[in-house]
């Protein structure tokens, strides 16, 4: 009887890692910061700061707002196919936004419902003057929030 019980107690334990290795990569597959540049870590102050304009996108909207930062140019079709199929629970569009720090110039890419909120002359008035990830994160964080909140207000 107690080999079964011990059989059963390993059987158990084996599972429950398995679920919580799937589980874990499952969450790291929902990047909503890509920075390729290695100076945006998960839960530094950056991060959280994403992470709470996402939560209030989807919240708000069903948006789920990805960024992507980089040293170079960015295949921003292949990256929102790939971003899409890995939208976050509750989301119905997506926004992708990539930057490409040395050359300056931010590319984005979203479904139509976004695009009633951040438009082609929206996006096109985005400037990016910083090198430093950290500054145009934030940047693009409070570009993208102050619009959505005036778009917020304009609903009201």
């Amino acid at each position: 009887m107690k080999r079964v019980i011990y059989v059963l107690i390993a059987i158990a334990v084996v599972i429950g890692a398995y679920i919580g290795v799937f589980s874990y990569l499952k969450k790291e597959k929902i990047r909503i910061v890509d920075d390729q540049t290695g100076h945006i870590v998960k839960n530094d102050d950056t991060y959280l700061h994403y992470k709470v304009f996402n939560d209030k996108l989807l919240k708000r909207y069903g948006i789920d707002f990805r960024v992507i930062l980089s040293n170079s140019d960015v295949d921003i079709d292949k990256k929102y196919d790939e971003f899409s199929s890995h939208l976050r629970k509750g989301a119905s569009s997506l926004v992708l936004v990539s930057v490409d720090l040395k050359k300056g110039t931010l590319k984005a890419k979203m479904g139509a419902k976004s695009r009633k909120i951040f438009d082609d002359n929206f996006i096109n008035s985005i400037k990016i003057k910083s090198k430093d990830p950290k500054k145009v994160a934030v940047k693009i964080v409070e570009t993208f929030l102050d619009k959505a909140l005036v778009e917020t207000n304009k609903q009201n």
